[in-house]
């Protein structure tokens, strides 16, 4: 705790396990850069100057991991394929989740700002057996830089009877996306 810098940084560096940290009040809480096949666990990270863990790597798993009060966002995901689940994140200064790359999998199972994720990947219906959103009341604010209802490269949804709101395309303006 207390460093300007990384918490914990890995660089080139594949197949490791960090479960169980608690980061506190450190420049940044967990970096991934070019590291891929590494599981974020169970960690607790609060109070960084930027944000709680970047991601500029491929198929990583994040799930369980407390995230919170970090000088912007709670999870910066700049890599592709990479599994998040159970992750709490909540009160950050920008958004919960900021996302470059789309291609990532998050579940309902990570809440951000008290509110589920609702982020498809890839996921298909059919045309007989759409997959249904409905009756949704999202209005947590910073959920995340996408939308609160976010689908890509997906088909036979059918959203209906859904109220989205506290949509900020930009963490102070009041601009935003309710569905990417």
């Amino acid at each position: 705790s207390n460093n300007s810098g990384n918490g914990i940084y890995l660089y080139y560096s594949n197949n490791n396990t960090l479960s169980g940290n608690f980061l506190d009040s450190d420049g940044l809480g967990i970096e991934l850069y070019l590291s891929s096949y590494n599981n974020i666990a169970n960690s607790r990270i609060t109070n960084t100057l930027s944000g709680g863990i970047r991601v500029g790597s491929n198929y990583n798993e994040i799930s369980n991991n407390i995230i919170s009060n970090n000088g912007m966002y709670g999870i910066y995901l700049w890599g592709s394929y990479n599994n998040l689940t159970g992750n709490r994140i909540e009160n950050n200064s920008e958004y919960g989740l900021d996302i470059d790359n789309t291609n990532n999998y998050i579940d309902q199972s990570n809440i951000v700002n008290g509110e589920p994720v609702y982020y498809f990947y890839n996921i298909h219906g059919t045309a007989e057996d759409p997959i249904i959103i409905e009756n949704l009341n999202l209005s947590a604010p910073r959920v995340s830089n996408v939308g609160k209802l976010t689908l890509i490269n997906c088909t036979y949804f059918l959203i209906k009877n859904n109220t989205l709101s506290n949509n900020y395309l930009y963490p102070h303006s009041n601009d935003g996306y309710g569905i990417y």
